[in-house]
């Protein structure tokens, strides 16, 4: 009979250390899983989709181009006595004086012209002297009115010849002007050629004159695009040297051909720039809104998984 009860409670030892070991591998086995699931966790972020514009832009790097520009060219060949310009300078259309030139050959040419035009005139005023005496003579019957002929013929003959005289003086006073260079365009110095002291020649500019406002911005756009950016006749162009302002363009011209190599075609685009940001020569970049959406639904590209096919 002790031997049953030990018997029996042996038994009953050996199941519970069985029962013991099963509870103990399932709670290893769900802190395992639950270790599992706090790795594959990751934090989120909810926000909420809004609508907005959605634009599709294109983009060029283009050149700033000045809207004119004129080469200064004096109307004589004189040596240059003063100068009143230097480069980077603003200058006014026919109110600014660029250059002086010497007047001494000038003037000599002009008091010759005027010291012949005056001995002509006194020619003249003797022959209308004798004309005078000689008409009382004719009205006392003292002489023929035939007389009076050859006199008149002289006369007519001086005031022709002092006609092209005077027009020779003027011709002069011409010249004297010639000698004052002023600036032919309103716009700012880009070049000077030449230096106090050089002589001065009608097929040597002495500066270069160039127009700011407005500006030209040349872009080259691929064949591909060019229908699309024709149609959108404003763009908005940011310079280097101020990149967050922008500047409002429109087309101006667009080239007939295109570039064999490049297959792009030219677009100039008219810039009003009226404090002169943009400069001749400077970079720009060309914007074009080729599409826009007014009502588009908006979420943050963050929050996107994009397909890889």
């Amino acid at each position: 009979m002790q031997e049953d009860r030990t018997r029996t409670m042996n038994c009953r030892l050996v199941a519970l250390a069985a029962m013991l070991a099963a509870l103990g591998a399932g709670s290893c086995k769900k802190e395992e899983e639950e270790s599992a699931d706090a790795v594959r966790a990751v934090p989120v972020q909810v926000e909420r989709v809004h609508r907005g514009v959605v634009s599709e832009i294109a983009r060029y790097v283009g050149e700033v181009r000045p809207s004119a520009s004129v080469n200064v060219l004096p109307r004589m060949a004189e040596k240059i006595v003063a100068l009143g310009f230097d480069e980077g300078d603003f200058v006014t259309q026919d109110e600014t004086v660029l250059a002086e030139l010497a007047t001494a050959l000038v003037d000599t040419g002009v008091r010759q012209a005027e010291s012949g035009a005056d001995a002509l005139t006194a020619q003249i005023n003797g022959l209308r002297t004798q004309q005078e005496r000689l008409r009382r003579l004719v009205a006392d019957g003292v002489v023929s009115a035939s007389q009076l002929d050859p006199i008149d013929a002289q006369i007519r003959a001086l005031q022709a010849q002092r006609r092209q005289v005077m027009a020779g003086v003027d011709q002069a006073n011409l010249r004297v002007e010639d000698t004052i260079v002023k600036a032919p365009m309103t716009g700012f110095i880009s070049q000077r050629f030449v230096d106090l002291g050089d002589m001065a020649s009608p097929v040597t500019p002495l500066a270069t004159i160039v127009r700011l406002d407005p500006v030209y911005v040349w872009v080259d756009v691929p064949e591909h695009e060019v229908e699309q950016v024709r149609q959108q006749p404003t763009a908005q162009v940011y310079g280097e040297v101020a990149p967050d302002r922008a500047f409002t363009a429109t087309i101006d011209l667009v080239s007939p051909t295109v570039d064999r190599e490049s297959r792009s075609v030219r677009f100039r685009y008219r810039v009003d720039n009226p404090d002169t940001v943009l400069r001749d020569g400077m970079l720009a970049r060309v914007e074009v809104e080729l599409q826009r959406h007014e009502d588009a639904v908006m979420a943050s590209s963050a929050a996107l998984i994009l397909d890889p096919t």
